[in-house]
């Protein structure tokens, strides 16, 4: 057998004229060592095929290329006749290259931080970036940031382009973040939701969305099925961060990710359950999204700030928790609602229309800057354009966003 590859042709069925074979590259294993017998190291596993049309998609991005080969070889798999062992080793190899295809950085760094296109490593900790929808707030700049003149946004609009939709009107991401830590898999709020969720009803009839209705696309996208996830964990309780949390189905909700805990700390569950706060929104979005997560048995309230996973923490400030990442000595914080542009990095006294509390949103704002440098933390954010990940810089007394690049 050759050192690295060797293949496997009892995939193939008698009768097929193409020709399926896995191979599977050993770097880091001597000549005639045993497969499998290394516990301590991950197996750089690759999967491909022998077809014109395989060919084609390796030209394509390896990326794009490498899921696609995946999917296509779940479909062959189910047509070739294996006997159960053949089965058996054919269902681990795959498992195995999918787990690679996520948690392989592709060798780009942020400050010593190891990166692919949408993934982030710190540690032992992955973090996996999951848009669901891109909307454009008809709002007004200064509707949606009060007392803020128009003018002053010049600079930024300069600087940040993609955060705008128009002169005068803000283009904000709605994103999710997946996060693996000891075998754990964590989803990190769960977008603006399904055509028929409130909040993308309103935006379907203000022609607001530019696209929506991803993130579970997007997590097959990345490997990941609804039954995968074992912890949502909610930021806050705004609309555009928990509709998909349920699914209908002949008028009952149920679970989207069926073996989910759905945490979010004790005090944002009553403050967004008052009246005052249901009257912010001219529609019921709490009792679709967020209250049947109790009868259906899968809420879970914190009282205190918690550890979610290994290396894995949140925080909390009233209306609002940050998801902060430490592991092998690197540090990461998921911000959330803290800052809506990036332009309130640098001003954190310029207010969103949706900070209740408008004093305490600049305090929070103010202690996340300082606590983010002071750790030299990696910054991960809800609402920025692609990238979506960066650091905090300081200069001259103020603070800067700096996306990373792509």
């Amino acid at each position: 057998m050759n050192d690295s590859v060797f293949s496997l042709k009892w995939l193939v069925k008698p009768k097929e004229e193409m020709n399926i074979f896995l191979m599977v590259v050993f770097g880091f294993i001597a000549p005639q060592r045993p497969i499998f017998t290394d516990s301590t190291r991950v197996i750089k596993l690759y999967l491909c095929t022998v077809s014109k049309k395989v060919i084609l998609m390796y030209k394509e991005t390896k990326q794009r290329c490498w899921q696609r080969f995946l999917e296509r070889t779940e479909r062959v798999s189910e047509e070739l006749f294996l006997s159960r062992e053949q089965q058996l080793l054919s269902h681990v190899l795959l498992s195995i290259s999918r787990f690679k295809f996520l948690a392989s950085p592709r060798g780009k760094q942020l400050g010593g931080v190891e990166m692919s296109d949408r993934n982030l490593l710190i540690g032992d900790v992955e973090i996996v970036r999951i848009v669901d929808a891109i909307v454009d707030y008809p709002f007004p700049l200064d509707e949606f940031y009060p007392g803020v003149p128009v003018e002053n946004w010049d600079p930024w609009r300069k600087e940040y382009p993609t955060t705008f939709a128009t002169e005068k009107t803000h283009r904000l991401v709605y994103t999710c973040y997946v996060l693996r830590s000891a075998g754990q898999t964590i989803l990190v709020d769960t977008g603006l939701g399904p055509a028929w969720a409130p909040l993308a009803v309103f935006w379907q009839q203000t022609n607001a969305a530019r696209q929506a209705f991803q993130l579970l696309d997007e997590l097959q996208s990345v490997g990941v099925r609804p039954e995968d996830v074992q912890m949502v964990f909610l930021t806050h309780l705004h609309p555009d961060h928990v509709g998909w949390n349920l699914l209908q189905e002949n008028g009952q909700s149920r679970l989207t990710f069926p073996r989910a805990r759905y945490v979010l700390h004790q005090a944002d569950w009553e403050a967004f359950h008052t009246p005052e706060m249901q009257a912010l929104l001219p529609f019921d979005y709490i009792g679709v999204h967020v209250t049947p997560l109790e009868h259906l048995g899968a809420l879970e309230l914190l009282i205190k700030d918690s550890d979610l996973a290994p290396g894995i923490a949140v925080i909390h400030t009233p209306g609002h928790m940050s998801v902060v990442i430490s592991s092998k000595g690197q540090n990461a914080i998921l911000v959330s609602d803290a800052f809506i542009h990036p332009a309130q990095i640098t001003e954190p006294t310029w207010d969103c229309m949706f900070d209740v509390d408008k004093e305490m949103a600049q305090q929070t704002r103010r202690r996340l800057l300082e606590r983010i440098t002071a750790d030299e933390a990696i910054v991960y954010v809800s609402h920025f354009p692609a990238p979506g990940i960066g650091r905090i810089v300081r200069r001259d007394q103020r603070y800067y966003w700096h996306a990373r690049e792509e």
